[in-house]
């Protein structure tokens, strides 16, 4: 909850606003909620079961550069929570990432919007990639819907794609 500078006191998660920050912490909340319904899907177990963990280990085992759980002020001024960020390096422009556990309408909507919201105040070569757990069954339209905004969408299962996806060019 810290990330999206929010409090949980009991059950209850809860945000202090004004009237002026209102939209601001109405979009983290909804962000927070977000990625608590990602991980409610996930299945019991150790933490590592949970798929923004394994796509953090697959990482880190394959030696990949990245800054965890960042947020980017976008054209909006909103606030936009990214799982993974990959610098730019060599001709290789810099990838904005979220690991999506359960691809939904409401996820995909989110993920495009933030995309959108960072775009234009980022690299004009700047690309967003979502981490979908296919374990979990999703609807082709959602990753039609990706594909409309060049978001390009990354199957957890298809590890060579992951790995060319996210090249780094070592020149430069």
């Amino acid at each position: 909850m810290r990330s999206f500078s929010l409090k949980l006191e009991g059950n209850d998660i809860i945000a202090t606003a004004t009237r002026d920050t209102y939209p601001f912490k109405k979009h983290l909340m909804v962000q927070a909620m977000l990625q608590i319904d990602d991980l409610y899907v996930a299945e019991p177990g150790s933490v590592r079961d949970f798929f923004f963990e394994d796509v953090q280990v697959f990482l880190d085992q394959n030696k990949i550069s990245y800054v965890p759980r960042i947020s980017i002020i976008g054209k909006s001024g909103t606030n936009n929570a990214y799982d993974f960020v990959f610098p730019k390096r060599g001709k290789t422009p810099e990838r904005f990432s979220k690991a999506i556990n359960r691809l939904t309408e409401s996820s995909r909507n989110m993920a495009i919007f933030n995309w959108l919201d960072t775009r234009d105040v980022r690299s004009q070569d700047s690309q967003m990639l979502v981490f979908l757990n296919d374990e979990i069954p999703f609807k082709q339209d959602d990753v039609e819907a990706f594909e409309a905004y060049n978001i390009i969408s990354l199957p957890f299962s298809n590890k060579p794609r992951i790995l060319k996806a996210l090249e780094q060019d070592e020149a430069g």
